[in-house]
């Protein structure tokens, strides 16, 4: 990657490197951990002299100690504060309610002998009610902000003496609720250093605990994610906005800079325009921003290995994993498709969300639920109706007969429950522990399971044994290093959540080699549902030197938005279905149309991703074809689409030693700029627009199943 080294050198340039002591520490910080804490304490040292700088994003992924690198930093302002004489302020730690006892716990962890002369949880459950003075300070957003008198309800300031929140050296640490409800007592204090765990929750600049975390007084301010875009690029600038105000310009400037533009293009440009403006945003952030991944092989990890039930690149082949669907599955998940075809109004969506709990067990579709059996015999029955259960169970004896322990994520809390108990009656384990949104961070009674005493139970039995999960509530904070075994049963739509998940069991401090398992469900004659997403989620390539965002994908299996199996497989192509397929259909459909046309010996579609500016070539008497197609709903400039086939021509006719006489652009956008046909006449292109890309279909027959067959062809590589 071009630009990852300009921003390696700026990282470095700015870093510490003096002496570092780790003398009170009880164990040795891995090199990407030495390397975290000097780049902290280098932004930190430049904050000081710089007014522009006044905090920095470290955005490690989870799992690679962003707890222990803050609180060694913290350590070493300290020291350095010492030796000056400088005043040791209170330093803030602002977290999700189920990490705070985790941070308290990691002072004892990292330290012989604590930084701090005492640890403060505020917190309601915890020492809120030993500093507060009065109800909450918080205000509703529909009051004015000028004409509102301030309260202030916690002890802050010298005036409380002893028993005041802000003493210097003091670590407090608190919720992003708690912060926004006393934001006012929080915003008086003169903090050193506040630190922002699990920072996504101040991705929103319109939220009241956002304002509050941005009014914070503090000499530096650390934001820590390991998701710093979790949704959309608007995040990124938010957080960036609150660990350095004004680095990214205001929201406006930095929208029309890195967001419209991608809104703006052609299906198939997204994805380039994306990793580009990502890069430079990359570069415009700058030292002011560490993030390394897991991918880097840091010292620390322990290996991994991954498994699937089909042939991928980077994926091992598992034949267990390996089902095909047939009886009364087949029949639900057929029907699903069928029914879509024959109502009109029938949404793609509902038929996904159908195919996706099918593929799980025929008896989930529309939102039924699997009966819980009396016996381990009734439940290996029920499991027996769906292929991917039987993968389930044939993995789970795999890892059984290493006495390992295994996280099975399923999204379904119909599933989580049948599987709770179904699993505990197979494995004689008990009723599973579930961790999904319902489970508890933070428990008033001791009685009552946490997340976290859940986590504990489950990894001090000895030998085998099962958690269920919702990949979506093991997304922050949790550690289960004690399972080395990972099943992703249903999978979230999008390859960041599943990271975070598999997140869980991959990080420091894993002594076991690590195992990811991907059961699938095919069907017997074209792509199904599970093949499909599992195809787009792994082809959702990691841009490790551009900010950019996770993209959900939206799975296409067969049937599903136009494309079809049963009897309405042969219904042609009209107006109606143009712009209701993806626009890897629509360049499938664009090469057999004018194979038509032109009547050709051989046509294909080119390479994914490596097309050098063609999407189809077909061969023939009259005269060979190189054609672009681009898919668009809106109105397009098709100079970039010109562009790109103008320039393919010499590529091709190169590497298949024949000319290319007639170069065409094609697209459905229903309003092209006039400038394309100008910049297409002086190539030499022809353009079929809109209005002739109908005529064509009304006068030739393409069918959905052309569509599909063609995009189950080999695609030609030059």
């Amino acid at each position: 990657s071009e630009n990852s080294p300009k921003v390696e050198q700026l990282i470095s340039d700015i870093s510490w490197d003096g002496e570092l002591n780790w003398e009170n520490h009880k164990r040795t910080p891995f090199p990407h951990q030495d390397i975290g804490v000097r780049w902290i304490l280098g932004v930190e040292q430049k904050s000081l002299s710089d007014s522009k700088v006044s905090g920095a994003l470290l955005a490690d992924d989870m799992g690679l100690g962003k707890t222990f690198m803050a609180l060694s930093a913290i350590e070493h302002i300290y020291q350095r504060q010492q030796i000056s004489g400088e005043t040791k302020k209170p330093a803030l730690i602002v977290a999700p309610l189920s990490l705070l006892e985790n941070w308290k716990d990691e002072v004892d962890k990292t330290f012989k002998h604590s930084p701090f002369k005492d640890v403060v949880i505020l917190q309601s459950s915890a020492e809120l009610n030993e500093y507060r003075m009065g109800g909450v300070e918080i205000r509703g957003q529909s009051a004015s902000d000028d004409c509102l008198e301030p309260k202030y309800s916690l002890k802050v300031g010298k005036y409380f003496g002893p028993s005041r929140l802000d003493l210097p050296e003091r670590l407090v640490i608190t919720t992003y609720q708690t912060l926004r409800d006393y934001q006012f007592s929080m915003c008086l204090i003169d903090w050193g250093i506040v630190v922002f765990d699990e920072a996504q929750n101040i991705k929103n600049p319109n939220a009241l605990q956002t304002r509050a975390a941005k009014g914070l007084k503090a000499d530096f301010k650390l934001v820590a994610t390991g998701t710093p875009v979790e949704n959309s690029l608007a995040d990124f600038w938010c957080l960036m906005d609150t660990a350095c105000p004004g680095h990214l310009g205001s929201y406006q400037e930095f929208r029309a800079r890195y967001i419209s533009p991608i809104l703006k293009a052609a299906g198939d440009e997204v994805e380039e325009i994306r990793a580009r403006l990502g890069r430079e945003l990359r570069i415009a952030v700058g030292a002011l921003m560490l993030r390394r991944i897991k991918e880097d092989n840091l010292k620390g990890l322990p290996l991994k290995h991954m498994y699937a039930g089909g042939e991928f690149e980077n994926w091992k082949y598992l034949e267990e994993l390996k089902s095909t669907m047939v009886g009364y599955q087949r029949d639900v998940y057929e029907g699903a498709i069928s029914h879509q075809l024959e109502n009109e109004e029938s949404h793609a969506l509902t038929t996904l969300m159908r195919l996706r709990d099918s593929s799980l067990h025929p008896r989930l579709s529309d939102g039924g639920r699997l009966d819980i059996p009396k016996n381990a015999k009734s439940a290996r029955a029920l499991y027996g109706e769906s292929g991917k259960l039987v993968s389930l169970l044939e993995t789970l004896d795999r890892v059984r007969s290493k006495q390992e322990k295994c996280i099975i994520f399923a999204v379904n809390k119909r599933l989580q429950s049948f599987l709770s108990v179904t699993l505990g009656q197979i494995y004689n384990l008990g009723p599973l522990s579930v961790i999904n949104g319902d489970a508890k961070a933070v428990a008033k009674r001791k009685s009552v399971p946490t997340r976290k005493s859940m986590i504990s139970d489950f990894e001090a039995k000895e030998g085998f044994n099962l958690i269920v999960m919702s990949p979506v509530a093991a997304g922050v904070g949790l550690t289960v290093v004690g399972a080395n075994h990972v099943v992703h049963l249903e999978r979230y739509w999008n390859p960041a959540k599943e990271a975070q998940a598999t997140d869980r069991v991959y990080r420091i401090g894993q002594e076991k080699e690590v195992h990811i398992y991907i059961p699938l469900l095919h069907h017997p004659e074209f792509e199904s549902f599970d093949v499909n997403l599992h195809r787009l989620l792994t082809q959702k390539t990691l841009l490790k030197d551009a900010v950019v965002t996770p993209e959900d994908v939206i799975p296409q299996p067969a049937g599903v938005g136009g494309v079809v199996s049963g009897d309405l497989i042969d219904k042609r192509i009209t107006a109606a279905e143009l712009d209701k397929l993806s626009w890897q259909q629509f360049e499938a459909l664009c090469v057999e149309l004018l194979a038509k046309i032109t009547d050709s010996e051989s046509a294909w579609l080119t390479n994914n991703g490596a097309d050098h500016g063609a999407d189809g070539v077909l061969l023939n008497n009259s005269g060979n074809i190189l054609l672009q197609a681009k898919f668009t709903q809106r109105q397009y400039d098709g100079y970039k689409g010109i562009q790109e086939i103008h320039s393919a021509k010499p590529i091709y006719e190169s590497a298949m030693r024949s000319s290319f006489g007639r170069l065409i652009f094609v697209t459905n956008s229903p309003l092209l700029a006039k400038r394309t046909h100008e910049i297409a006449a002086t190539c030499g292109i022809e353009v079929l627009g809109r209005t002739q890309l109908l005529t064509y279909l009304e006068e030739y027959d393409i069918t959905l199943k052309d569509i599909l067959s063609r995009l189950g062809k080999d695609r030609l590589r030059v």
